[in-house]
């Protein structure tokens, strides 16, 4: 795959001497304060696809969007070389200087203690404004602001960490209520971040800093679903099985798309968690626009000519879910042994008086009920990158809803190999 680098936005952020009740304390001895002046973009990196998989260009052409409606707040810390926090600040994209402003925003924070640090940005991780839940001081509190009211000197860079909020789960059969710890979780918001730059703060002075791009720290399954194509047999099986599928109807109240198996938080200063746990369930879409069957109109733009694409030949439906990598670390290693995202979807089986239901396991339906369709993603999601996942739901199905992770529930399954969340999409093939 060829290296690509781009650039969305440049962020300017000038740190100048003034006074402030906002910012944590440093040494309170210092009488003199310095100016910062650091240069940010949002950017991407080249990933390597996985060795052991052929890809192919894939179909889909759609790249979500990066502007300045993505972030809701930036939060900038100052730490020693120890990981021990001096100073922080929330900014606000309205509340620059220039706040009309395409590409830089200037703003003006007072009071930078002299000294040597490491400066750390993360953006959309604010426990009362995103989808996530923030943690101080190594996970004991979670549900704490990442602001200047509760982070001090005691504070370690190493402390702050971000997990997802939870979420009622969309469906939990009566069998295993009371059997299973399983907890629903939200989509985790935008997240950017910039780690461990060097910044030295000196007296009358204006140190000038490039930390280099605003990362993103989440990854996009773009989930995309064949709901027509069922299995192979003589002319007489082939007409069973199609009217058979007739009988679902994936836009219901009923229909849902679940991930299970997620990473246990995202650290600030080390990336994602090396634990998954089975218990824990993203609920990435409910209800009747689960399975969406039209391109999207606004919020992407297209890697490619012409206008952006998602749908494309059987795939006809599809939704994007932004998910939290489950590679360890920031994508050192792509390596995913026992932590492999499990993909559950439901339909709705909807039958007139009489009529029958069979699923792939032979049991039989004689009244409405759900349809589930289940698989292991064995391919690694990492970081700043899209994965197209392509979904044939060849067989009919099942009643039960899986108890755990499985290698299979009927699905066909096509895998996009990793590619910067701009421009190339590439897949994996994997049939299940």
């Amino acid at each position: 795959m060829k290296k690509i680098y781009f650039s969305l936005i440049t962020i300017t952020i000038l740190l100048f001497t003034a006074c402030n009740n906002n910012d944590v304390p440093g040494n309170e001895e210092t009488k003199e304060t310095g100016t910062l002046r650091a240069t940010i973009s949002f950017g991407g990196e080249s990933v390597t696809p996985n060795a052991q998989a052929t890809t192919r260009a894939a179909s889909s052409t759609a790249i979500p969007t990066v502007s300045w409606a993505n972030v809701n707040q930036i939060q900038l810390f100052l730490y020693k070389e120890d990981g021990a926090i001096t100073f922080t600040k929330t900014l606000i994209p309205g509340d620059a200087t220039n706040p009309e402003a395409n590409d830089g925003r200037v703003f003006d924070i007072p009071n930078i203690p002299l000294g040597d640090y490491k400066l750390a940005l993360i953006a959309n991780a604010s426990n009362s404004k995103d989808n996530v839940t923030t943690s101080i001081n190594g996970g004991q509190t979670w549900g704490t602001e990442f602001n200047s009211s509760n982070i001090n000197q005691a504070t370690k860079i190493g402390d702050l960490l971000v997990d997802l909020k939870e979420k009622q789960l969309p469906y939990l059969p009566d069998t295993l209520v009371g059997f299973t710890d399983r907890k629903g979780y939200e989509k985790p918001s935008e997240i950017f971040t910039v780690i461990d730059v060097p910044v030295s703060i000196k007296g009358g002075q204006t140190a000038d800093v490039k930390p280099g791009a605003l990362k993103r720290e989440i990854s996009l399954m773009r989930t995309r679903f064949d709901i027509t194509t069922v299995l192979d047999g003589t002319p007489e099986e082939v007409a069973f099985y199609k009217a058979n599928r007739e009988k679902v109807d994936f836009d219901t109240d009923s229909s849902f798309i679940v991930v299970q198996c997620l990473p246990k938080y995202f650290s600030l200063a080390n990336g994602m968690s090396a634990e998954s746990d089975t218990t824990r369930i993203l609920v990435a879409a409910t209800g009747d626009k689960t399975y969406m069957d039209a391109d999207p109109q606004e919020g992407y733009k297209s890697n490619g000519d012409g206008t952006p694409k998602i749908i494309d030949g059987l795939f006809t439906r599809w939704n994007d879910i932004r998910i939290f990598p489950n590679v360890a670390g920031r994508g050192e290693s792509t390596d995913i042994t026992d932590k492999e995202y499990f993909i559950i979807i439901s339909a709705w089986v909807d039958l007139e008086e009489g009529e029958t239901y069979t699923y792939a396991d032979g049991k039989r339906a004689s009244k409405p009920q759900r349809v589930f369709w289940w698989a292991k993603i064995n391919d690694p999601f990492t970081r700043n990158v899209i994965r197209e996942v392509n979904l044939t739901l060849k067989s009919a199905g099942y009643l039960e809803f899986p108890d755990g992770p499985t290698e299979q529930g009927g699905l066909t399954i096509e895998i996009g190999a990793p590619e910067e969340w701009n421009p190339i999409i590439e897949d994996t093939n994997m049939d299940i």
